[in-house]
């Protein structure tokens, strides 16, 4: 495979200026006139994949689609998401649903069922991969932690609907977890955002038995996953790769894109309130078979062999058109 052309464009909003910088970005490169593509494939919703296939597509190159099928909707992304997902809808040759959730969303939305294959979540795949590393902390504090007989916790919390008092009633949780039960430790991978950070270090830097760190790699995030006991987020990636580890999920959030998870049982939405986020914490903590029960449920999100399923697809999908 050919190296990536990084076209170096970040922008939030989907604007005339990011519509014209991707356009003229794969010109420049001259990727869509060197490369003759035989296919292009697309990963996620976002509004920019929609804006590269309007000047792709007319060269009338197939289009593959892999995405969750389903994004929150709210009034910063409703035009961006609405734009992306329903040129997708309309010019996609197959869609690769995640989850069988997903396919009812995309035949809810018009695409017919011969374009749709359920093939699980690639990052299931990539997760299972990394998990198998053998991997040693470099930081010995979060060596320790990780070997915690009571038990580690992992907690993320970054999204825009928990900025303020959401995040800090989870500092306080975790502050009061940490009080109650003094062979846990807590793992607190702080984001970037200063939002998040203005908060979250006033409440529990200092706090006996809390880590703060950086948001770390993706292989030794991973393995912060595998160490730990329970999870505590509001990532919407996390709550798919968690339970493929055997980690019970609970999410941070009044509601979730990813409903699979909690109907299976690995997941379970405790909102942002500090005394449910203790309770429910405690319960897992304290019974042992309210645990097993969300540790051994079956991640709905994939089993590892999503690359293989859309290889597959695209393999019989390119010997149908030969006929």
């Amino acid at each position: 495979m050919d190296k990536t052309n990084h076209l170096s464009i970040f922008n939030d909003h989907l604007t005339t200026a990011l519509f014209c910088q991707i356009i003229g970005g794969l010109r420049h490169h001259g990727f869509i006139r060197a490369n003759h593509n035989h296919v292009m494939a697309v990963m996620g919703n976002g509004g920019g994949n929609g804006t590269a296939l309007i000047e792709l597509k007319a060269r009338n190159q197939p289009h593959l689609h892999n995405s969750t099928g389903a994004v929150p909707l709210n009034q910063r992304n409703f035009g961006q998401i609405c734009f992306a997902f329903h040129y997708h809808f309309a010019v996609a040759d197959i869609h690769f649903a995640p989850t069988e959730g997903a396919r009812q969303n995309l035949l809810a939305e018009g695409v017919p069922d011969s374009a749709i294959v359920v093939t699980g979540n690639t990052v299931i795949d990539a997760l299972l991969k990394a998990a198998d590393i053998d991997y040693r902390f470099d930081d010995p504090a979060l060596q320790e932690a990780a070997k915690s007989d009571g038990g580690l916790i992992l907690v993320t919390a970054h999204r825009r609907e928990s900025w303020g008092e959401p995040i800090r009633n989870i500092c306080r949780a975790v502050r009061e977890i940490v009080h109650r039960y003094n062979d846990v430790r807590v793992v607190f991978s702080m984001h970037k955002n200063p939002i998040v950070r203005e908060i979250v270090l006033p409440e529990l830097a200092g706090v006996e038995r809390v880590y703060l760190i950086e948001p770390p790699d993706y292989v030794p995030f991973v393995h912060l996953m595998k160490a730990a006991k329970i999870i505590l987020t509001d990532s919407g990636g996390v709550q798919e790769e968690a339970p493929s580890l055997g980690k019970p999920v609970l999410v941070l959030r009044e509601t979730t894109e990813r409903p699979e998870g909690v109907a299976a049982g690995c997941a379970k939405l405790v909102g942002v309130q500090t005394d449910k986020i203790i309770s429910e914490t405690s319960k897992l903590l304290d019974d042992s078979a309210e645990y097993e029960k969300m540790a051994r449920a079956v991640n709905p999100y994939g089993d590892g062999m999503a690359a293989k399923r859309i290889a597959k697809a695209i393999f019989d999908y390119f010997e149908s058109r030969k006929q």
